[in-house]
């Protein structure tokens, strides 16, 4: 793979986008549905516990972060996502306010695969800044 093959993807930006929609919406079935079944699937957070392998932990993971998230609304974000052939990769800098909390940074990076004509979520990590 040269540079060459390396393009910006408006589709993988927009995903990415919709990911994090979905987690702060609580939309449980399209988490389900962008999560790859492939056995490789990984979600990373911030603490040492948060660590997921395979589709149903991973899917476990996320939907209980999506409970903690519940309220939280979201302030800005920025989004960038490239892609090389059935590879892509996005990152984010999200800020967020969470009742009695107050504002949070996110840093967000993500890996997928195109399978079968979708785009499958096969790596996400999420840490607070700091």
């Amino acid at each position: 793979m040269d540079d060459a093959d390396i393009k910006e993807s408006a589709e993988l930006r927009a995903l990415t986008e919709r990911w994090t929609n979905a987690l702060l919406e609580g939309d449980e079935a399209f988490v389900r549905r962008l999560v790859s079944r492939l056995p490789v699937v990984l979600a990373v957070g911030t603490d040492d516990r948060q660590w997921a392998e395979g589709h149903e932990a991973v899917v476990r993971e996320v939907l209980r972060a999506m409970r903690e998230l519940r309220s939280t609304q979201l302030l800005d974000a920025w989004y960038v996502a490239h892609r090389s052939a059935g590879t892509g990769w996005s990152y984010a800098r999200i800020t967020v306010a969470i009742p009695g909390v107050g504002e949070l940074g996110l840093r967000s990076t993500s890996v997928f695969v195109h399978v079968d004509g979708e785009w499958r979520l096969v790596q996400h990590h999420t840490s607070v800044g700091a």
